[in-house]
């Protein structure tokens, strides 16, 4: 997991260069969201989900679920506060709301256990930088896009698909078919010279795509990595960080599957794979310790 942090840490080095040249520094791909921070990748919102993903691996690699931990973990808090600015910076809504599920995550873990002045300081510490943030005019930028969710073109995807969602839902039209079925059923008011490649719902376009079985197959993930985690947090009491931390992993990528196609970046799924894995992993560990 260290090794994914400092990937991502790079990026977000990659990203800061990007931004301070304007965008012409440093660009991975020749077609991107140039002009915001996004590291290696070409789409501003898989850069947030990322740095949004962080910093619950930054938790736990620093050691700030400990229970014995006591005071302020100060150089955690500013890598907070690095990854809240650079998540602006990328002007992601989604990774706004991301890296919001994701610090309440981290707080609500952190701060159990912690003295009290630590529980009323540290929402007071973060509503503060919040504050702040919303001063500046870049920040009023990206929270401006907020009153256009209404016009976005996601929406008008998922319309324009209800009749390939009709048509597969049982069968499925087959894996990667989606950007040549839904050029077929286009409607001709709405064709423009560039074309849709995903539906930025993976759960729509795995139904379109995988049909039953594959919405079948995604319910037993779901309930094996939930029967995983509930017994590995059971088995495992002295030790939860790491469940924790997949569990958030975890949320992040469901909640931005709803508006993105994280699951089908390269780039990204890894870190989904990985948080499966120890959660498997940890709940495998928990019984052999408890049958030895």
């Amino acid at each position: 997991m260290r090794f994914v942090f400092a990937l991502i840490v790079i990026g977000l080095l990659i990203g800061v260069v990007q931004i301070a040249s304007g965008g012409s520094a440093l660009r991975v791909h020749d077609r991107a969201d140039h002009g915001a921070l996004i590291g290696f990748f070409s789409n501003k919102n898989h850069m947030a989900l990322m740095l949004a993903a962080s910093l619950p691996i930054a938790a736990l690699e620093g050691g700030i679920y400990d229970r014995q931990r006591r005071g302020i973990p100060w150089i955690f808090v500013g890598y907070w506060g690095v990854v809240v600015i650079a998540i602006l910076l990328t002007n992601s809504r989604a990774g706004v709301m991301l890296g919001l599920v994701a610090t309440i995550a981290v707080a609500v873990r952190m701060l159990r256990d912690q003295p009290r002045r630590y529980l009323i300081g540290g929402p007071i510490l973060i509503l503060a930088v919040g504050a702040i943030l919303l001063s500046l005019p870049q920040v009023d930028a990206v929270f401006s896009r907020f009153n256009s969710v209404g016009d976005d073109l996601r929406w008008r995807f998922a319309q324009q698909s209800l009749p390939l969602l009709h048509e597969y839902w049982l069968t499925g039209s087959g894996s990667g078919s989606f950007s040549r079925l839904y050029a077929v059923h286009e409607n001709l008011l709405w064709v423009k010279p560039t074309f849709v490649n995903q539906l930025h719902d993976d759960f729509y376009q795995l139904a379109i795509e995988q049909g039953l079985a594959g919405i079948l197959l995604l319910g037993l993930t779901i309930l094996s990595l939930t029967m995983a985690a509930v017994a590995a947090w059971r088995l495992y009491p002295h030790d939860r960080s790491a469940i924790v931390t997949a569990v958030t992993i975890i949320m992040l990528f469901a909640f931005h599957s709803i508006v993105d196609y994280p699951l089908r970046r390269p780039a990204t799924f890894p870190l989904l794979a990985m948080a499966f894995a120890i959660i498997w992993w940890r709940e495998k560990a928990a019984r052999v310790v408890i049958e030895a």
